[in-house]
Parts: C-alpha cells; structure tokens; sequence
C-alpha cells in the first residue's frame, strides 16, 4: 500500500512539473515585455521542449520550479532563492520594474533559464475596482461581467502577472460561508451565466 501511495505521488508530482514548466515555457515571451499578438506555440512543441528540457534539470531545479514565494518585504531572501533556482513562482508581486528585475535573477543567473510565473488575487479588478462577484452575479449581465474581467486581464498583464487567482465558481448553500462575495451564490443558473461570462477573457 505505501509502495503504491509512493507511486502515485511521484506521478502526481511529475505532472504538476510538467504543467508548471509547460505553462512557464508558454508565457515566456511576455517574461519581459513582448508581444504576445504572435502566433500561438503548437502544443506538441511546447511538450517536446518540457521533455527536453525535464531531462536536463536535476532533482533540485525540479522541486525549485514547484516551489512558490511570498513577497513581503525580505527581499534578499527571495533574490538569493530566485537565483539559486529555489522558486518558479512568485505571489503579490505587483511593480513591474520589480518583475522585471525578478525575471531577470530567474532567466539570467540560473543553470536552466526558466522564467517565473507572478500570481495575484485579481477577484474584481486590479487598478480599476469592479464590484465583488457577487453582485456582479446579481446583475444578470454577462456583458458588463466579461467587460469588466477583460480590462482586469489587461491591467494586469501590463504589469507583468500571468497568474490570477479570480472567480471563484463555488455553490453555497448559506451566505453566511467564508468568502461568499467571491462566488456566485447558490442559484446554478445565476452562477452558469456569470461563469460563461468571464471564462471569455483576452488579455
């Protein structure tokens, strides 16, 4: 039984590892600044490239790329993890100049070159504030949900985040549950409009 628990957790870790760098490997142009009106990576690609490059990679750099980071203020502590190829994420990261030179620690001074990803709780907005989900989900207007998560995506993405934490899609049977602004409350028809909604977002 353990034998079989160790298995499936190697299995389960090797498929995040490779989710991680393959989305990583994905938003790489954008790690500095690009373009990203190019044409899309092919898939098959992007997963030859995450073979090749998995094989590369020793033990350390692969729990370093599963590894995320807060950033509260102990800056030299995460530059030294960044460099030293200790993290493949980062949280609450939100000036660019400081992306950039993050990104820079990550892609210039590691063994393996692999951008981060920088993540961030977009629930309503980032510069511009929307009303939380939901009282967004109370309007029935999908149009102005999509309108208003689409310049979110953007202003976001402008700074340099890849990664939002948004839109949370569950059911509660109470509104007296732990973060019930961010759903879409317990009406399934309410919720599936808003869902489809902001699940169309460029940016």
């Amino acid at each position: 039984m353990r034998k079989k628990t160790r298995i499936c957790t190697k299995a389960l870790a090797q498929k995040l590892l490779v989710c991680a760098v393959a989305v990583t490997l994905a938003i790489a142009p954008l790690a500095f600044g690009q373009s990203s009106s190019g044409p899309r990576p092919d898939d098959r690609v992007v997963r030859e490239r995450v073979d090749a490059l998995l094989k590369q990679m020793t033990l350390e750099e692969k729990i370093g790329q599963l590894s995320q980071l807060f950033d509260f203020g102990e800056v030299k502590k995460i530059d030294e993890a960044v460099a030293g190829g200790h993290a493949g994420s980062l949280l609450f990261v939100t000036d660019p100049a400081e992306i950039n030179r993050f990104q820079h620690l990550a892609v210039d001074k590691t063994r393996v070159h692999i951008p981060l990803i920088f993540g961030y709780d977009v629930i309503h907005g980032f510069r511009t504030i929307f009303p939380v989900p939901i009282a967004m989900a109370a309007s029935w207007d999908p149009a102005t949900v999509t309108t208003a998560q689409s310049i979110a995506a953007k202003e976001a993405r402008a700074v340099g985040i890849g990664w939002a934490f948004a839109r949370c899609w569950t059911l509660r049977a109470t509104p007296l549950g732990a973060h019930c602004g961010r759903g879409g409350r317990r009406s399934l028809s309410r919720l599936g409009h808003r869902r489809g909604a902001s699940s169309r977002i460029p940016g």
